[in-house]
């Protein structure tokens, strides 16, 4: 497949999304499925409160038509693209289960985070075997050695599975930041997909950013409809799929650095504060202690999409012994 080809998959799911994107917000409008900042919340993202969320739709229904329209049409469908296709819809439903319960509710409260971690866990183990019964080998970054895990590879799935699921979540909390982050993070899966001739790859990593693209019209600052969290856990299920069948499991934290440093901001914050009843940064995640310190929404997801582009370049950079 060409990478003309390649780009005229990702133009129409973006071409889907910007056109479906007013009809989603509409619709939600006339639901009445909004936003409801937290009281504890940042005082800037007060005036957010009505505007619609669960925006995950507008490209997660393109990306998903499009990619196995495509996928069936060019001969790619293998079973591990349905098993990738089918872990997106799952993260995706239990975040639409906790938007859902969030909208009903009214308040900022959605599933309990025992809830979620089952939920996930349901999702994560089938997955960690099926793709250990495929390999049991992880690949070492910068070098073309692959090492034996036997089974045990089942539990580092698991783990980072969980891991970049949650993080993924956790970035999604300024106008863009997400859907700007993990367009560069599919830029380097579809890149890997056509090196290892893993066209099936490239398709559904270039669809769903060209999905992103589109949903960015009405995300970007100020944004026109949230994510929420159908969107940032399908994308979480999508981008650690996507590693586990390039086998790029041990790069997650290097190409998606952001949600590496988001998810570790929290940690430290956290125990930091159980241990000394103080405070490392002014808020977590960390883009809201940027936000505190001053940073325009619109600095921060620069300043986040140009470290996330140094670390997609080290990422290719360091497969080059591979390919």
């Amino acid at each position: 497949m060409t990478p003309i080809s390649l780009g005229i998959v990702g133009v129409l799911v973006y071409i889907a999304a910007v056109i479906l994107g007013p009809i989603i917000i509409e619709y939600f409008k006339r639901l009445s499925v909004k936003q409801v900042v937290r009281e504890e919340g940042l005082e800037s993202h007060k005036k957010k409160t009505g505007t619609p969320m669960m925006g995950g739709f507008i490209f997660l229904i393109p990306a998903l038509s499009i990619s196995l329209i495509a996928l069936l049409l060019l001969g790619h469908m293998e079973v591990k693209i349905i098993v990738m296709i089918a872990a997106t819809i799952a993260y995706g439903y239990i975040g639409f289960i906790d938007d859902y319960r969030k909208v009903i509710k009214k308040h900022n409260e959605g599933l309990k985070s025992r809830e979620k971690l089952i939920g996930q866990l349901l999702i994560g183990l089938p997955l960690a075997i099926y793709a250990t019964s495929i390999s049991s080998e992880i690949w070492i970054p910068f070098t073309s050695t692959f090492v034996e895990l036997g089974w045990f590879k089942a539990v580092v799935v698991l783990f980072i599975v969980l891991a970049t699921t949650n993080a993924v979540n956790l970035t999604d909390g300024v106008d863009g930041l997400s859907s700007s982050v993990t367009i560069l993070v599919l830029m380097f899966y579809v890149f890997v997909g056509v090196k290892l001739s893993e066209i099936g790859i490239s398709i559904y990593a270039i669809s769903i950013m060209g999905g992103l693209f589109g949903f960015l019209m009405y995300n970007k600052n100020p944004a026109k409809i949230f994510m929420g969290d159908i969107g940032s856990l399908a994308l979480g299920g999508a981008v650690v799929s996507l590693s586990i069948f390039t086998n790029t499991l041990l790069l997650i934290p290097l190409v998606g650095v952001i949600y590496f440093i988001e998810t570790l901001s929290v940690t430290i914050q956290v125990l930091y504060f159980k241990k000394t009843g103080k405070r490392v940064f002014k808020m977590t995640p960390i883009h809201h202690h940027f936000e505190l310190s001053g940073w325009h929404e619109n600095k921060i997801v620069r300043s986040f999409s140009i470290v996330t582009i140094v670390g997609v370049v080290i990422g290719i950079l360091s497969m080059i012994p591979r390919f």
